[in-house]
């Protein structure tokens, strides 16, 4: 990079920063601000810094050493360069940005935690736990585009938002169903807690099905697995294979729920169905393509 070489040849001759702003009729900062890639010298500076440092613009710029460039040319190709900078600032600003989104959401997932050690009542650590887990989800859903566009351009936040509302209800519901039992204003069996367990956990698989080939490749929401969040590709396998065997393992969980007497057993088989197989298939998928081809 421009800055890289400026910096590399200024030590090279020796020379402080102050020393070369001098030379160049500039501010300290203006230097500063070259060698931290936060701009660039304009065309008439960018030749006046080549003779300084005693090289050539096309050696300064990192282009092949042909004929000279034009002034045109030179303009042209710091432009360029500008443009190159400009582009990696926003993505840098960008994920400084969700990296302090993120920062909240795991406060208050530590502050969760830290409920569930220290209050001793099973229906307060619910509302308290509850509370956190919400308060999260709707800061991910007012910074959904801020964290997707991170890892992708194709911000399909429609399905991000169903998503994370989704999320929201299905633990409202669980909050509601633990306040109602837990204060006996409602008295549910213990077949009765089966069945509503039942039908959290089939809802939840039957919206899997439905809404997971329609997610962009983030790592907020989804399959997020370590080959998964590592490639786009992999990603977009993962979930489509989650969208084709959630529905048909959702279906057969609710068939199967008044039958099977080991519920425990039949709820966690069918999650890590859905898991597992389009986790095992999108992991061959992604050793076949990062390590067979190299071979």
């Amino acid at each position: 990079m421009l800055s890289e070489r400026i910096k590399t040849l200024r030590k090279k001759k020796g020379m402080s920063q102050e020393e070369l702003a001098l030379e160049l009729h500039v501010v300290r900062q203006t230097i500063s601000k070259w060698e931290n890639a936060l701009s660039v010298p304009d065309a008439d500076e960018l030749i006046h810094l080549a003779k300084v440092l005693e090289v050539s613009v096309n050696s300064l710029l990192g282009v092949e050493e042909k004929e000279s460039l034009l002034y045109e040319d030179l303009v042209s190709e710091l432009t360029r360069v500008n443009e190159e900078l400009a582009r990696m600032c926003e993505q840098e600003r960008l994920v400084k940005q969700a990296n302090r989104i993120r920062g909240k959401i795991l406060f208050l997932v530590i502050i969760s935690l830290i409920f569930i050690s220290v209050i001793k009542n099973e229906l307060m650590q619910v509302l308290a736990v509850g509370v956190c887990i919400i308060a999260a989800l709707c800061i991910l859903y007012k910074n959904l585009a801020a964290l997707t566009i991170v890892t992708t351009r194709d911000l399909k936040l429609k399905a991000l938002r169903t998503t994370t509302i989704f999320n929201m209800v299905v633990i409202g519901i669980c909050i509601a169903g633990a306040v109602l039992t837990g204060t006996g204003m409602v008295e549910i069996e213990s077949a009765g807690e089966k069945y509503f367990a039942a039908f959290i956990v089939s809802i939840v698989l039957l919206f899997m099905g439905y809404i997971s080939p329609k997610l962009p490749f983030t790592r907020h929401t989804g399959l997020r697995l370590p080959w998964t969040v590592a490639d786009e590709e992999t990603w977009n396998v993962a979930h489509r294979i989650l969208g084709i065997v959630a529905i048909p393992v959702g279906v057969f969980y609710i068939g199967a729920v008044p039958f099977v007497k080991d519920f425990e057993a039949l709820t966690v088989g069918a999650v890590l169905m859905c898991v597992a197989v389009p986790g095992i298939i999108s992991a061959l998928f992604y050793y076949r393509k990062f390590y067979i081809k190299r071979w």
